[in-house]
């Protein structure tokens, strides 16, 4: 059943076609660019954090005085881009994923200072190139390799890196932060939540040696450069960055007549890719997106304890079915590598034909995600059967 829903450096910035929402740019970067409104955002910025958060600073000599750079940070959070823009000597432009639409309060501010635009998940050569050319003009360029912030965990960084110090031979900057999740939530509540960022020794440029596949090199150069990452991160952060262990997931389902008997789900019908479906009901930042920032009505899908309706459960399933096939067929994809990815979507489409079975043959389903793992302070495992919300930023 179908758903119901459906290497060179370059001078210029080429036309590039982003979703609607961001329309067709054509542009010219220029570094440092937008002087005077990046000029009062760091110099405001810089004072307002100091009232607001407790910054914790280290290594802050490291930063070069001149040259192209490419800072690299670990990513759990909305502060370190914050402290990354506010503290560095020059002027920060970023690489910027544009796949899904920011948060409105996020947006205003990018619109305001601007970034370099990358659509995650598919080649977008005039982005990348850009950003060559603005590393070629001497410019400070930062990045979060590990991609964002929807996994629990420490995770392998994108080659991205790699390639644009290779390609512009541009030196790493490490800078390693305390986790931030949950920060500007505290900012908010005036909480003034301390912030540390520690700043490691430069990285020569990356070159690939004679003889090795250079997508091999490129991953292993990104993941050396992260390492250097965590490294500087303190051992707090990194523990708790790494309490997920041994994961796993399972996607129970029930089927019961009009009567409360229980039946058997014919063949056709039963989900096959229940782990990969119950991971991604699990993953709240990845609804969050969906839901707050695509406005889809997903809320079904976080509440399937609350046993929601069939027409409920296929307007969830329908709509992000619909956008990976209309809008981002990448969604699950670039997150998750092609195969978690493609079996992530297709559990949703095969929970989308179960409830259309059910739904046409007046049988009642009980749904229940379950999540299992464990944590280094107990051998037992923690089992839930709803996502936990966590404050993304």
């Amino acid at each position: 059943m179908n758903s119901t829903g459906r290497g060179d450096v370059v001078t210029h910035i080429r036309i590039v076609f982003f979703p609607d929402w961001i329309g067709c740019m054509a542009e010219e970067i220029r570094y440092p660019r937008k002087i005077l409104i990046r000029t009062f955002l760091r110099t405001a910025g810089r004072a307002l954090v100091r009232l607001l958060t407790r910054p914790k600073l280290s290594g802050m000599d490291h930063f070069p005085e001149d040259g192209p750079v490419i800072l690299v940070g670990n990513h759990t959070g909305a502060l370190e881009v914050v402290y990354m823009t506010l503290f560095s000597p020059r002027q920060v432009e970023y690489i910027g994923g544009m796949d899904i639409p920011h948060e409105p309060f996020i947006a205003v501010f990018i619109k305001l200072y601007g970034l370099i635009p990358v659509l995650r998940g598919r080649t977008s050569r005039t982005s990348v190139k850009t950003a060559v050319d603005v590393l070629a003009q001497g410019a400070f360029l930062g990045v979060f390799p590990e991609g964002g912030i929807w996994e629990p965990a420490i995770r392998d960084a994108r080659t991205g890196v790699a390639w644009l110090s290779y390609h512009a031979q541009a030196p790493v900057l490490p800078i390693g932060f305390a986790s931030t999740q949950g920060g500007l939530h505290k900012v908010m509540r005036l909480q003034r939540p301390e912030v540390e960022m520690n700043v490691g020794q430069l990285i020569p440029p990356v070159t690939i040696p004679a003889g090795k596949p250079r997508k091999q090199h490129f991953q292993d150069a990104a993941n050396a450069i992260m390492d250097a990452v965590w490294a500087l991160v303190p051992d707090s952060a990194k523990q708790a960055e790494k309490q997920i262990l041994d994961e796993r997931f399972e996607f129970r389902v029930d089927a019961f007549n009009p009567d409360g008997s229980c039946i058997d789900i014919p063949r056709g019908f039963k989900i096959g890719q229940g782990p990969a479906l119950s991971k991604f009901l699990h993953r709240p930042t990845l609804f969050n997106n969906l839901r707050d920032n695509l406005s889809l009505p997903v809320h079904a899908l976080q509440h399937l304890h609350d046993s929601p309706s069939e027409d409920d459960l296929l307007k969830a399933t329908g709509a992000i079915l619909s956008y990976l096939e209309d809008d981002n067929p990448y969604y699950f994809t670039y997150r998750y590598g092609q195969q978690e990815g493609s079996a992530m979507q297709q559990g949703v489409q095969e929970l989308h034909n179960l409830v259309l079975w059910a739904a046409d043959k007046k049988i009642r389903l009980k749904l229940a995600p379950i999540r299992r793992y464990r944590t280094p302070d107990s051998p037992d495992d923690v089992v839930l059967d709803r996502s936990e919300e966590i404050k993304k930023w």
